[in-house]
């Protein structure tokens, strides 16, 4: 131990001098660390709290989500002019922040096949959603819409609740939670004019339900020219779905040679016409409802290789049938 600085009128002065100085680095000594821990991952906890029973609360609407929870955004569309669909989402945070995210499908296809994209959330209250697309001009019946709410996405992605589940349309956007869940196939759908193919000499023309659809025949026409001595023609018409025929009309009155443009039409519960050859009505089933890959087809009798049809027309009521 080194002797304390400064003059001292007598060794015990010093003596005591030197005991102060030792207290001081007895003071200063550094005190050993405890033995260290070793390292442990932890999850960073709920940021929300819950009230206790009875204790006075504000309610509110909408539904607890974790960072653990995500959307899913599926869409199926036959609209050429549809090319993005936008999921708008609202969620409260433990502080009170409305935060607001986006979720779009982009590149949307109008083949009817479900395209998805799945966005992770924050901690907080989801308290609305809402879904819109670009388009001008969408109609019910064209572009349907499923939002799910999941939970640790993996291979299966399982499905904790369905939040939507409807159509998109120019004046109306699905939200949740203000409106119901609807199935793809409810009433009302788009009402259209399909063409089938374009006639060919010698020849039947048809008219088929796409993949992904449904449609419930209202009616259908086309227009037969006859061309060559083969006789009068007859004229039916022919529904089937894959491997089975479920309808077939014939005409009442036959088609001569020689004649152009006569006219045949099929309406739901209509009166039969047969007195003008060239002008047929004939009647098929209401609510006649077609899954896809169904056929609608000119049944012809007699048929000369001349023989020529206009395409066929069919207005129907039309669903995705996802």
């Amino acid at each position: 131990m080194s002797a304390p600085l400064g003059s001292f009128g007598s060794l015990d002065e010093l003596d005591a001098a030197s005991a102060t100085a030792a207290d001081d680095a007895a003071d200063d000594q550094v005190t050993p660390l405890a033995d260290a821990q070793p390292f442990q991952s932890q999850t960073q906890p709920p940021l929300i709290t819950w009230a206790p029973t009875g204790a006075n609360v504000i309610g509110m609407r909408g539904t607890y989500v974790t960072l653990n929870d995500n959307l899913s955004l599926s869409v199926y569309n036959s609209n050429t002019s549809v090319g993005t669909v936008t999921a708008s989402i609202r969620i409260m945070t433990p502080d009170g922040t409305i935060l607001t995210q986006q979720l779009a499908v982009e590149g949307v296809q109008s083949n009817r096949v479900p395209q998805e994209v799945t966005v992770p959330l924050s901690e907080g209250m989801l308290i609305g959603v809402g879904i819109d697309c670009d388009a001008a001009t969408v109609s019910r019946g064209q572009c349907f819409v499923n939002l799910f709410l999941q939970r640790n996405l993996g291979s299966s992605q399982p499905v904790v609740e369905m939040l939507i589940s409807d159509y998109i349309t120019s004046a109306y956007q699905p939200s949740w939670p203000s409106c119901p869940l609807k199935a793809p196939t409810e009433p009302p759908g788009y009402y259209v004019v399909r063409n089938g193919s374009a006639g060919v000499a010698g020849a039947e023309v048809s008219v088929s339900v796409p993949s992904g659809a449904r449609w419930r025949l209202i009616a259908c026409q086309t227009a037969f020219s006859t061309n060559g001595g083969a006789g009068n023609r007859n004229v039916g018409l022919s529904i089937s779905t894959p491997g089975n025929t479920i309808w077939s009309v014939s005409a009442n009155a036959a088609q001569p040679d020689g004649t152009s443009d006569s006219h045949y039409n099929w309406g739901a519960a209509v009166t039969w016409q047969s007195a003008d050859a060239t002008h047929q009505l004939m009647s098929i089933p209401p609510d006649f409802f077609l899954p896809a890959g169904s056929t609608i087809s000119t049944n012809t009798a007699n048929m000369n290789p001349l023989d020529i049809y206009t395409l066929m027309q069919a207005t129907v009521e039309e669903w995705i049938d996802a």
